[in-house]
């Protein structure tokens, strides 16, 4: 038997009980209604929660440089993210980190036709002065985000007056290990190294 069906029937025997009358039949129900509420909620607040790593380039010259981004996307907002390790590390290649705000910025995006908090952890600037690919070791995230503020004040509401404690969830995700192509340099034709010439001339 679902749970919904056994609510419906809880609530039905509550309304044909003797031993209580309307007023107390009337707050029971409310209150049961108010917990069936709270529990179907809470199956509703399990974290979809992963990372990516978003190069600015799918691929680089030998000499260059780009932007590299690591961000998070979560259904639920973000409260607190650790990592581990706590910055990226990469094999034959260059690597900056950049300065970030303290707070970190969280916006709502839109990825495979759902609804995902996004937030980016961190971001680099990566460089090779040789040919091959620059690989990317994998990182742990352990997050904290805010319940859904709705189901978490239905019994409070109910109670009237209660006070409200934020509730949070927890939940894990992985990075996965990725790797940048970077490519020679293409030779430049006798025409381009005539043009080059003449405008240093």
């Amino acid at each position: 038997m679902s749970f919904f069906v056994a609510a419906n029937t809880l609530i039905g025997r509550t309304l044909k009980h003797e031993g209580l009358n309307m007023k107390q039949k009337i707050l029971l129900v409310g209150f049961l209604f108010s917990l069936f509420m709270v529990c179907r909620a809470n199956k509703q607040d399990e974290v979809t929660f992963f990372a990516h790593i978003i190069p600015e380039q799918n691929a680089l010259f030998v000499g260059d440089s780009c932007l590299v981004n690591i961000v998070l996307y979560s259904s639920h907002p973000f409260s607190e993210v650790k990592s581990s390790p706590e910055r990226l590390r990469v094999k034959n290649g260059n690597v900056r980190l950049l300065p970030h705000l303290k707070l970190r910025a969280q916006e709502r995006v839109i990825v495979d036709n759902k609804i995902f908090y996004a937030m980016v952890w961190q971001r680099f600037v990566v460089s090779s002065d040789k040919k091959g690919e620059i690989r990317f070791a994998s990182m742990k995230f352990i997050g904290e985000f805010m319940a859904d503020e709705a189901s978490t004040r239905l019994l409070e509401q109910f109670f009237g007056g209660l006070p409200h404690t934020p509730q949070k969830i927890r939940s894990n995700c992985k990075l996965p290990v990725f790797s940048l192509p970077v490519k020679p340099r293409p030779k430049r034709s006798t025409q381009q190294m005539m043009s080059a010439s003449n405008r240093v001339a």
